[in-house]
Formats: C-alpha cells, structure tokens, sequence
C-alpha cells in the first residue's frame, strides 16, 4: 500500500508514472474525498489496500490519494471513467449526476436500520445498479458506510417537521433531498461541501446535515448550535472501479478484490461505532444542544416525507422506486 500526498505538477507527473518499488502485476490508483486522516473511511481504505496486497501476495498494489486531493466525488468518478485512477469511492448518490437512479439509496426515510440498508445496497438493489454502472463504463467492487445523516442548525432544536419552517438548510444537490426539505418547510441551499464552514460561519446558511463522522471531523459544532437526531437518509459510498481495468484482471484477483473491501466495511462500521458516542461528547463539550428524537417524532417525519412518494418515483425513475422498495421490504421480512 502506498499513501500518496501531492499538489500541482506534482500530482500530474505521478498519475503519468509507474510506482516505484516491488513490480505488481496490478497497480491500482484509488481516490477518495473524505477529510481527515482518521475518518473511518480513510482508514477503511488504508485496511482494504493492505488486505488485497496481502491476499494476492503482492500480486496486486493500491495507492491511495485521500482527502479529495484528485477531485470531489464528481471528478472521481469521471477520473475513474477514463482510466486516470483505478478505483473511486463517491457517495452513491453523486452518481445521479449521470443516472438518477442512484439518487434512490437516499430517499429520506427509506431505510428503517443499517442492517437494512446494506443488505439493499449489497443484494438486490446493489445488483439493479449494476448494469447502469457498466454503462458508464464502471463495475461495483463494494460499498462503505458515510452514515446516517442529521441536522444542525443554529435556530432551534428540530423535532417535528414544523420545526424546519424557514430554516435555510444547506443540502447536497441531489434532487430527492431539496424536494425532501422544501416540503418540510425549510429553504433547502445546494453548496459544495468545501464552502459549507465558512458558510455556516458567516450565517449565509443556518444549517446542513451530515452523519456525525462529517459534522466532527469538519468541526461543525463550532459554528452551530444545535445538533437532531433525525437519521433522515442513510447515506452510502460505493466503491466502483474502472471496467475494463478490472475485466482485465483474472478472475481470481477480482475475488480478491470484493472479498477484500467487504472486510474493510466491517473494519470500517465497528471504527464508526466506537466513535459515535466520542463525537457526541465532542460535540456536547463544545456547548452544542443534542436533541434524539423519539419513535413517535421520527414517525411523524416518516409520514410528513412519505407524502411525496409519487414525487421521488418521477425524480429517480418508476423502476428504481419500485426495485429498491420491493429490496428493502424483503430486507426487512429477512430480518
């Protein structure tokens, strides 16, 4: 495994090179925007790259370029796309941007649990994706956990759909999230996320809404006030690779690989467990309001939301809906 930190021309010239050291028979680039050192995806990829080396005995190498330093999740995917890096890991739903399909995982409210929700992504639905995936010129190697997403906002602690009204809410600009939040009432703001600190510093919003991982690692609690509990969207990375690098791959290797990331998700998901109640006491230490929300007040937003299903069937495709709808309640009887 190889961790590679690059600026400008730098950048460019090792994209255009062979890694030095140990000859691979695959050397995969991977790219990833999450921040922090730490941050349980990071340190997810790192366990995934030294358990492939490890189970192809060196067969296969992976250098990691974290943090965004090759792009935000869209130009990722398109540097995946062309062959620039190997394999890039993108929340699920900035693949909407070419298919609104994959806006469909983080329809508000769809998941009831994460058990759930990944025997979703990684099952039938996961297998429904596939083919639109390839269209794109990209396969599946597996999926990662961002978490499920809460609200902060400096106005007041939310905990029924009232609550939203007026509330400017900084969002991503996937289309089932802004139809989502404007029909709470708030005034939902598209913004990448590189801007969103100094957004909520400056008050040009009065909120966003992250999983916590997101909220601590960027230090949101110091410019906002309060932090609900509403787990509105599960929000999912997948990991997809260039096809024809991974077609070109014998079929062994290919194992490898998937078996490989799956054992990094479960690294990964015990890492964001052990840190949930630290970023709790990261955030209350910080003199930020928490509020959770009880069964009774997460079914009113579930009812509130699901007032809109004919709206997130045209966003995301008839088929889609259907699909992941037909997953998740089969997901659920499984249980």
């Amino acid at each position: 495994m190889k961790i590679t930190s690059l600026t400008g021309g730098a950048l460019a010239l090792l994209l255009a090179t062979t890694s030095l050291g140990f000859a691979a028979e695959f050397d995969l680039k991977l790219g990833h925007a999450a921040i922090g050192e730490d941050n349980p995806l990071n340190r997810a990829v790192e366990f995934f790259a030294e358990g492939v080396e490890a189970a192809s005995d060196g067969r296969i190498s992976v250098e990691i370029f974290g943090g965004g330093q090759m792009g935000d999740d869209r130009e990722l995917v398109e540097l995946a796309q062309e062959g620039t890096i190997d394999i890039a890991v993108p929340t699920v739903s900035k693949l909407s941007a070419w298919d609104p399909a994959f806006s469909a995982p983080e329809i508000p409210y769809m998941f009831p649990d994460r058990k759930v929700a990944l025997a979703v992504l990684k099952g039938d639905f996961g297998a429904f994706l596939e083919p639109r995936l390839n269209d794109l010129g990209l396969t599946t190697v597996g999926w990662f956990e961002n978490g499920f997403r809460e609200m902060t906002n400096n106005v007041r602690p939310i905990t029924r759909p009232e609550d939203l009204s007026g509330i400017k809410l900084r969002t991503m600009a996937v289309e089932a999230h802004i139809e989502a939040f404007d029909h709470l009432g708030a005034n939902p703001t598209p913004m990448a996320f590189s801007e969103l600190y100094s957004a909520l510093q400056q008050n040009v919003v009065d909120g966003q809404e992250n999983p916590l991982t997101n909220i601590v690692n960027n230090k949101m609690y110091e410019v906002q006030r309060y932090v609900s509990m509403t787990n509105h969207v599960y929000s999912a990375y997948i990991a997809v690779m260039n096809q024809g690098r991974f077609e070109a791959m014998p079929a062994d290797l290919q194992d490898i690989l998937k078996a490989s990331l799956d054992k990094a998700l479960d690294h990964e998901l015990s890492l964001i467990d052990e840190a949930e109640a630290r970023n709790l006491e990261i955030i209350r230490e910080a003199g930020v309001e928490v509020n959770t929300l009880s069964d009774e007040e997460l079914a009113a937003f579930r009812d509130k939301i699901g007032e809109l299903s004919g709206e997130f069937e045209k966003l995301v495709g008839a088929d889609a809906y259907a699909e992941l709808a037909k997953a998740v309640a089969n997901a659920e009887k499984a249980q």
